[in-house]
């Protein structure tokens, strides 16, 4: 590694004239993203590091990405443009073919299609690219997706209304989840009825992992359903892999979006 790219992974050229941006970058879950408990549980349970790390810790170096990972830079001055296509290096991929993570070769499938889904001009029109904490933002996400409900005797309606969000509704990781549900009680320990918003997988032809439904939303969508109606109501977007959730902090697990008696 030269001198010059071993600046660039500390930071150390780019603070000296982008403080603010490199502070808020190094808040960021992207500078952490190889050391968030709801990735390196999966990963320390046998999922494929090389492949992961490839997005998580792109550098090989570190907690997470460095201001290299996403800016083109020279012995002068980086490349500070940043589109679509910058995020599209990870956030848009297909699932690997079985058995070929090392080296790598893709199926057909979409794993991520968050930039194929985008229709605006760039991700930072929305998104802070330094300090990018995307769902995990609570109030940027109750601002993209808003969650009502009214009772009508047994019967509760609710109204799911997605902004303009560019993109679907969940999209990115495949666990991440939209769960509606009306319950018994206020603690809601005895759920009456729900509803999840998300793309499932499961095996398709030939041993492809593959999305086998997708019932995530488009950006201005709005969705009017109903559940039984009980004692209590909530909406929760939930991030990671469900069998993992018992070992990881709330703020890991969910956002509570919108909750009513």
């Amino acid at each position: 590694m030269s001198l010059w790219l071993a600046l660039v992974v500390s930071a150390g050229p780019c603070a000296t004239c982008h403080a603010k941006q490199t502070e808020a970058f190094e808040g960021s879950r992207h500078a952490r993203a190889a050391v968030l408990e709801v990735f390196r549980l999966p990963l320390s349970a046998g999922a494929s590091k090389r492949w992961c790390l490839s997005c998580h810790r792109p550098e090989g170096v570190g907690h997470g990405l460095t201001c290299n990972s996403c800016h083109v830079f020279s012995a002068q001055h980086p490349d500070v443009k940043l589109g679509v296509k910058s995020c599209a290096t990870c956030h848009e991929f297909n699932t690997p073919l079985p058995g070929h993570f090392d080296p790598l070769v893709s199926s057909d499938q979409p794993l991520q299609k968050t930039v194929s889904e985008f229709a605006g001009s760039s991700c930072a029109s929305c998104h802070d690219v330094h300090r990018n904490d995307g769902a995990h933002d609570a109030a940027m996400l109750k601002r993209a997706v808003t969650v009502t409900a009214t009772r009508h005797d047994d019967v509760l309606e609710v109204r799911v209304k997605v902004g303009i969000t560019g993109h679907r509704f969940p999209t990115g990781d495949p666990f991440r989840r939209l769960i509606i549900q009306s319950c018994e009680d206020a603690a809601c320990t005895r759920v009456l009825g729900r509803r999840q918003f998300s793309r499932s997988f499961g095996m398709l032809d030939g041993g492809v992992w593959g999305a086998v439904r997708d019932t995530t939303l488009a950006s201005g969508e709005v969705m009017t359903f109903t559940l039984p109606a009980g004692e209590a109501w909530r909406a929760q977007y939930r991030f990671g892999d469900p069998a993992f959730e018992a070992q990881l902090p709330q703020e890991e697990v969910f956002v509570e979006l919108a909750r009513g008696p």
